[in-house]
């Protein structure tokens, strides 16, 4: 059983509004919810960039991540749509987004 429907079984009981973004289930991290929402499907903004650079357009890093900037990351389609987290890596002087 792929990640996906794992998440979508798990989903369906608790929130059957909860929306996937096509195309990209290798950036599907879990479920997650804010003190008193739903639970929603939640992706890495990091795997969602590697997963346009491996898709069938096969983008760039810098093409990926303004598909991402202006498609993904803004887009609202109703209360069930997904949670992104943007993944930070702390490194020695500073805290820097992925």
């Amino acid at each position: 059983m792929s990640v996906r429907e794992e998440i979508d079984e798990m989903i369906q009981e608790m929130n059957p509004d909860a929306m996937f973004m096509d195309g990209l289930d290798d950036a599907i991290i879990g479920i997650g919810c804010q003190y008193t929402g739903t639970p929603l499907v939640v992706y890495s903004a990091t795997k969602i960039i590697e997963s346009l650079m491996k898709g069938d357009d096969g983008m760039d890093y810098e093409t990926a991540q303004e598909h991402y900037g202006f498609n993904i990351a803004c887009a609202y389609v109703g209360e069930g749509t997904p949670i992104i987290v943007e993944d930070w890596i702390i490194g020695k002087s500073s805290l820097s987004v992925v």
